[in-house]
């Protein structure tokens, strides 16, 4: 598994999923092109400490623990209740699901929205999806 192939099949999850209703930025991108009273989205993820279990044979199981963050943004006055809704839909494309790679399957565990409050001059509001890549070596 590489962090590519990961970004690329669960990222077309997400972006198939979410469709057109808000733009959707990496954290490190710029986003000088969304008008202030939009909102958008940012996906990221992040892996923890793999553990390797050597069974008999030569057949090696990986397992990797990780986690989806997705941030969601809208323009203050517009309510918290148009951020949960994006947020909820987040969570909804990964609640459960699980992804084939190449190398192995990303399995999703249930998500979790989290109110953050006001940033920048948006309400944030974060979706957690927990998850586990096993990979066969």
């Amino acid at each position: 598994m590489n962090a590519e192939e990961f970004r690329g099949a669960v990222g077309t999850v997400f972006i198939t999923g979410w469709g057109d209703e808000t733009p959707v930025f990496s954290p490190n991108s710029e986003k000088g092109s969304i008008p202030a009273s939009d909102p958008y989205v940012e996906f990221a993820f992040d892996f923890g400490d793999s553990e390797l279990n050597e069974l008999t044979g030569p057949v090696k199981h990986e397992k990797t623990p990780g986690m989806v963050l997705i941030k969601v943004f809208v323009p203050t006055g517009k309510g918290d209740a148009a951020a949960l809704t994006l947020a909820d839909k987040a969570a909804t494309i990964f609640r459960r699901k699980n992804v084939s790679l190449n190398t192995g399957l990303v399995r999703f565990r249930s998500p979790t929205v989290r109110p953050i409050g006001l940033f920048e001059g948006h309400y944030q509001v974060n979706v957690l999806c927990p998850f586990d890549l096993y990979a066969v070596h």
